[in-house]
């Protein structure tokens, strides 16, 4: 692409810019010679930097002095999404694209889309958030899709995509709409309903009938809408739910009409709406219910999701990634519906939170556990006793210990559990490895245990 083209895409008329422009940069580290970089702050220090590093010119808000061509635009984000969706020649309208978006379940879901996916012999990718912080790498990878000729792609789509205009131009084929946290403030409401709105008459979207925000959704996209839930109302929808420590089994219905019993090595209420967002996606697809349904029991459980220990002990030992109050009670409460015995919990002191979402936390963990071990978590620079004490605040419960130790606090947790009990290790850890180093952790105490 030519700077002349970004030009005039940015509303800049009768330049004379012949340069070839080689790749976009939205941070100072990615600027490479023939580059053109988007300077949000304006910040002069950068814009030198990325000159020396050979930058052909820059995009920013304000006038600047510089000896290479600047363009001005009033917001930087907007004209990276505009950017970026034109250099990498619309991407996302040569691939069947998917977008799934809410507060809980947006990973398990386009985890278990692939899955199915490989089952089926079709190909598919899975555009993870903390893979996509701008516009310029949502095209990229999916560019990147289509080049590898990979047909479906499925993203996890998160408010700052919505806020800061990385979803301008992009083109989903279907969206699918999880659950919403219901202490969401009315701007990140609408912020959610903003990428449906922009739905036409031939796209889909997906919604949870049974969450608040559902009837507003479905006012608002003018779309092909596939309703799911638990309710009868819903065109997907689930009856009979059976749950286990093992397995989960439900009656799936389309509309009034019986499809077949479901069962899948996944546990939890929220896994049997995860799976009918899946079956709605499929149906939407073009496939069969009764045929993804029967596929599901090969499924494998999601890593960090409610993902159980295995073990010889009484006891059961699960792992869930849970960090926020509406994630971890939709956790406890499936909980106990499949435990015999009591839950108790095992929840880190994570000090990358706020007070209030800390104490919020700490009451759902007392109020659905019959025991909570409150530990440290693995980063030094967290003052575990202070944060333990800001998630104990506004609680009158005494059912908790406090155990800094990780491995002493499993061990712990470990020692109360009596036979049909169910200990659950919460708190999401490093990104790139959610779960890992706690399952380690605990299938080593549970060795030391058994000796």
């Amino acid at each position: 692409m030519k700077l002349d083209r970004i030009a005039t895409l940015l509303n800049h008329n009768n330049t004379n810019y012949p340069q070839e422009i080689k790749g976009l940069a939205y941070k100072l580290g990615d600027v490479q010679p023939d580059f053109v970089f988007f300077a949000k702050s304006g910040d002069p220090l950068q814009i030198e930097e990325a000159i020396k590093k050979g930058a052909t010119a820059i995009v920013t808000n304000t006038t600047i002095n510089c000896t290479i061509p600047f363009l001005t635009t009033p917001r930087a984000e907007k004209a990276l999404a505009k950017i970026t969706h034109h250099f990498y020649e619309r991407p996302s309208h040569k691939l069947t694209t998917t977008g799934i978006l809410g507060s809980n379940g947006k990973s398990t879901i386009s985890q278990l889309i692939q899955q199915i996916h490989q089952l089926l012999n079709t190909k598919s990718h899975v555009l993870q958030k903390s893979e996509t912080p701008t516009s310029l790498e949502i095209n990229k990878l999916l560019a990147n899709v289509y080049e590898n000729q990979v047909k479906n792609a499925i993203m996890e789509i998160c408010l700052s995509h919505i806020e800061d205009s990385h979803l301008d131009l992009i083109h989903f084929t279907t969206l699918i709409h999880t659950i919403t946290n219901p202490c969401l403030e009315m701007k990140d409401k609408w912020n959610l309903t903003k990428p449906f709105i922009r739905l036409a008459e031939n796209q889909t979207a997906i919604i949870n009938v049974d969450d608040d925000l559902a009837s507003h959704l479905q006012k608002a996209t003018i779309a092909n809408v596939i309703t799911y839930g638990t309710k009868t109302d819903a065109d997907i929808h689930a009856k009979n739910i059976v749950q286990t420590t093992c397995d989960t089994t439900f009656d799936l219905y389309y509309k009034t009409t019986f499809i077949c019993q479901v069962k899948m090595p996944l546990l939890g209420l929220y896994n049997v709406y995860n799976t009918l967002a899946l079956l709605a996606y499929f149906s939407a697809e073009g496939y069969q219910l009764e045929v993804i349904a029967k596929l599901l029991k090969d499924v494998l459980p999601i890593g960090g999701r409610l993902e159980k220990i295995d073990s010889s002990t009484s006891f059961n030992v699960l792992v869930d990634h849970a960090d926020d109050a509406c994630a971890l009670e939709s956790v406890l409460k499936s909980l106990s519906v499949i435990t015999k015995g009591k839950v108790i919990a095992l929840l880190p002191a994570n000090g990358t939170k706020t007070r209030d979402h800390l104490s919020q936390m700490g009451k759902v963990a007392l109020a659905n556990s019959a025991h909570v071990v409150f530990t440290g978590k693995p980063t030094p620079r967290d003052d575990a006793h202070r944060v333990i004490y800001d998630m104990l605040r506004g609680s009158a419960r005494d059912n908790y210990t406090i155990v800094i130790d990780r491995e002493l606090a499993i061990l712990k947790a470990f020692k109360m559990a009596k036979a049909g009990d169910t200990v659950i290790l919460l708190g999401k850890e490093d990104e790139a490895n959610i779960g890992i180093s706690t399952k380690k952790m605990a299938r080593y105490t549970l060795e030391k245990l058994q000796r």
